[in-house]
């Protein structure tokens, strides 16, 4: 069950840091809205330049398994006692 949830922990925050990374440091494409409704905003980040997210690419995997290890370690302290 350790290893279930390392798995989920690492996808998570993995794919999280991959797209907070993107819309913090990729520039913003050049799609000139009006309004600011939802539909607007997600049509913005359809349009972003996900290939060129070196940021994210980096630094979710990264983070994801620190956090995968650290589930694991927990998971190991749990079951210790």
């Amino acid at each position: 069950m350790k290893w279930i949830n390392a798995v989920c922990s690492f996808l998570l925050v993995a794919v999280g840091v991959f797209f907070i990374a993107g819309w913090c440091l990729l520039p913003a494409p050049d799609i000139s809205t009006s309004e600011t409704s939802r539909a607007d905003r997600l049509r913005v980040l359809a349009h972003m330049d996900w290939a060129h997210n070196w940021w994210g690419f980096a630094l979710g995997p990264a983070v994801g398994a620190a956090s995968a290890w650290l589930t694991i370690r927990k998971g190991n302290r749990n079951s210790a006692s």
